[in-house]
């Protein structure tokens, strides 16, 4: 969450005419020096691994979304908790839906092959 972010919830939450309030708290991941320049959302984008980890070491359930995403229907219903990540995407190609690839390295030996997938995130 960046500042400007934070103050407009403080100010909504602190309007007595605002019925509606929002809990928040803004973490202190420091952005990676080579994300400084980029883009905002791609500075938000790096620390979201970081800031899923440390919610999961204490132990809670997390789902992180987009902003710009309305839950028609409640989305843990359709989240089946087989898997230690589940990943939402915008699904505009095929490596964003992910890509299953190989490796085989005969001069690696018997660790040689492998296989990976990519996904754009």
């Amino acid at each position: 969450m960046d500042d400007e972010t934070m103050l407009y919830l403080k100010k909504q939450n602190d309007d007595p005419k605002n019925k509606f309030k929002v809990n928040f708290f803004k973490v202190n991941i420091p952005v990676p020096k080579s994300q400084l320049k980029s883009h905002p959302a791609n500075r938000v984008s790096t620390i979201k691994y970081t800031l899923l980890m440390e919610i999961i070491q204490m132990g809670y359930n997390t789902l992180i979304t987009d902003m710009d995403l309305v839950y028609m229907k409640n989305p843990f219903h359709h989240l089946h908790r087989d898997s230690d990540i589940e990943i939402q995407t915008d699904g505009f190609n095929d490596q964003a839906y992910g890509v299953v690839g190989s490796v085989h390295d005969p001069s690696m030996g018997w660790g040689g092959g492998g296989l990976y997938i990519t996904l754009f995130t």
